[in-house]
């Protein structure tokens, strides 16, 4: 029997993107901090116009029913339903059951505050019980410590750095690889997953 809350946790909830709500999201794509928190290239904001086309091409791709798309949501808080980021799985790997993960809290009013944490483990636990996959990765920049605070409480384990491998702010910051394998996620806590 799936489970019931499949795509909810404690405090958000995943739902499939949706065009309509584009607008919404555009003062994120306008905002310093968090484009450079989650970009590798050059901070560039982004119009409705961009992210509706970016939207089009996810959706409208062709699908393989061999090779299932790359799963991606909208980040919804319980409370109000407000739409607060994006969660999404890509560059999945079946053969290997590996795939890299990428999510963006969006509203700054729900930074540090545990949704970013409630997210990744509602992803972590579509990914492993779901998808099946055996390990997910990611990469994330060494000044963004809130976001490696996330990562390592969900259980991710640093592999490895490139050193000064993003130029952001006037200087040469590292790129921090983080992992995690589906036995090191089922030995967590249940509460914890």
């Amino acid at each position: 029997m799936p489970n019931e809350k499949l795509f909810q946790g404690k405090l958000v909830r995943f739902a499939a993107p949706q065009r309509s709500e584009l607008e919404k999201t555009v003062e994120w794509w306008d905002d310093p901090e968090f484009l450079g928190n989650l970009m590798i290239g050059m901070i560039l904001p982004q119009s409705v116009e961009e992210a509706q086309h970016w939207f089009d091409q996810r959706i409208n791709s062709d699908h393989n029913w061999f090779q299932p798309p790359n799963p991606g949501w909208q980040i919804l808080t319980l409370a109000n339903d407000k739409l607060i980021g994006f969660f999404h799985l890509n560059d999945v790997d079946w053969k290997n059951l590996s795939c890299w993960v990428a999510i963006g809290i969006g509203d700054r009013n729900y930074w540090s505050k545990g949704y970013g944490t409630d997210a990744m483990r509602v992803g972590m636990r579509y990914a492993f019980m779901e998808m099946g996959m055996n390990r997910l990765q990611l990469i994330v920049f060494a000044f963004n410590e809130r976001a490696i605070g996330t990562y390592k409480k969900v259980g991710f384990q640093v592999e490895g750095i490139r050193r000064q491998a993003i130029y952001r702010d006037g200087k040469f910051n590292d790129v921090v690889h983080m992992s995690i394998l589906r036995p090191e996620w089922e030995a967590l806590p249940p509460e914890q997953r």
